[in-house]
């Protein structure tokens, strides 16, 4: 009997992907990404290791405004890869930039560079833990790395070494060696005598949760979302506490909007789509002013796009949110809201498209006082209108 007259297995609903039974059958050919998931869990047999990338992201923001406590993330460069040319670009080759550098352990921060930055690039990015007042802000110690507590120094092994042209003794040629690319950096190690290299990159304008998570994503397909700011800070702290204390082998849930940022980084197309979802999702009356407002939403054209649809089908006819856009009005005119002129112009267009909508009255608008906003008795009946 044939393959082709066996069933077919049926793809499981929890499965990130669908396994093949034969590599000979067109149709149940594996996907790229599959395929490098399962070479580099048979090459982890030999040499005793799946990650043979460390890649350091910040953790913390700092008192100096900046952000520090690097953090390692353990990574398959093949199963990088093969999930966006963006890792082809990072983990490629043969740059001049690159440091060859003798490292007994993997763990060790690169002697090089600095463990923070004033240049983040994302303010507003709620996976970056905040400021510890009882904690200590020392750049130089709290480097962690994923899976341990214990603090991890910076590699001083070959400091010596590093910039002066004198290679370690008996450093064997790796076989491929670090990039500068963006603002990240690499650096290429060899472990021991052993002929596995582990390579360290730096990537200084995104957050280790959120990196945790799009490698998890990338093995799993499986991701968890924290609710956004907007929805309240003890919310967020309490569902993210709930969710660890369930799930302790995994890392706390990640912003949905920090994600829909790097996906669209990375060029990671699928999983953009799930974190945009989730912000969709999580939209309500209660917070959809905040939202529309925010830095993020000026820098994304689809985000700002389905929170003016929101705002269109849900919020225009409930007359009790009003008082946040006149709050946030006042904002704009005291030039505290820059970027939200393009959101503004969208509000208006809605309000001038719909008849019968807010009836204001003749008064001048007042920005330092509160204005009285009535529903039309053609607004009135769509006044129950609200979000499920």
């Amino acid at each position: 009997m044939s393959d082709r007259n066996l069933k077919k297995p049926g793809k499981p609903a929890s499965s990130a992907f669908n396994f093949a039974w034969s590599e000979s059958d067109p149709e149940l050919s594996e996907p790229p990404l599959v395929q490098a998931l399962h070479i580099a869990l048979a090459s982890s047999i030999s040499h005793g290791s799946l990650a043979d990338v460390e890649i350091y992201l910040f953790s913390r923001r700092l008192r100096s405004g900046g952000v520090g406590k690097p953090r390692a993330v353990h990574a398959n460069s093949r199963i990088l890869k093969a999930a966006s040319p963006y890792f082809q670009g990072l983990l490629a080759g043969g740059f001049s930039e690159s440091i060859n550098v003798a490292a007994r352990d993997s763990g060790k921060f690169p002697a090089l560079e600095k463990p923070y930055t004033d240049c983040y690039g994302y303010d507003d990015d709620s996976d970056l833990e905040d400021i510890d007042d009882d904690g200590d802000d020392d750049n130089s110690e709290g480097i962690q790395k994923l899976g341990l507590n214990e603090g991890i120094l910076p590699d001083a092994s070959t400091d010596h070494l590093l910039g002066s042209g004198i290679q370690p003794e008996k450093l064997e040629e790796p076989d491929s060696v670090g990039v500068a690319y963006g603002s990240t950096s690499t650096v290429q190690t060899r472990k021991g005598s052993s002929s596995h290299n582990m390579r360290k990159i730096v990537i200084k304008d995104s957050a280790f949760v959120t990196w945790q998570w799009v490698v998890l994503y990338l093995y799993t397909g499986h991701i968890a979302f924290a609710p956004l700011t907007s929805q309240g800070a003890e919310k967020r702290q309490i569902e993210r506490e709930q969710y660890h204390s369930l799930n302790p082998e995994y890392p706390h849930p990640c912003s949905p909007k920090s994600m829909y940022r790097l996906a669209d980084m990375l060029g990671l197309d699928t999983l953009k789509q799930l974190a945009l979802n989730n912000i969709e999702s999580k939209l309500f009356m209660n917070n959809i002013y905040e939202e529309i407002f925010s830095t993020f939403s000026a820098r994304y054209t689809a985000i700002l796009d389905l929170e003016i649809r929101f705002f269109d089908n849900w919020v225009y006819w409930n007359s009790p949110t009003f008082p946040e856009f006149e709050r946030k009005l006042q904002a704009l005119a005291a030039g505290q809201l820059p970027h939200t002129v393009p959101a503004l112009a969208s509000l208006f267009k809605i309000c001038m498209a719909h008849k019968g909508g807010y009836c204001k009255t003749p008064e001048p608008f007042d920005f330092g006082l509160a204005t009285t906003a009535t529903l039309s008795p053609a607004a009135e009946k769509h006044n129950k209108h609200g979000k499920p």
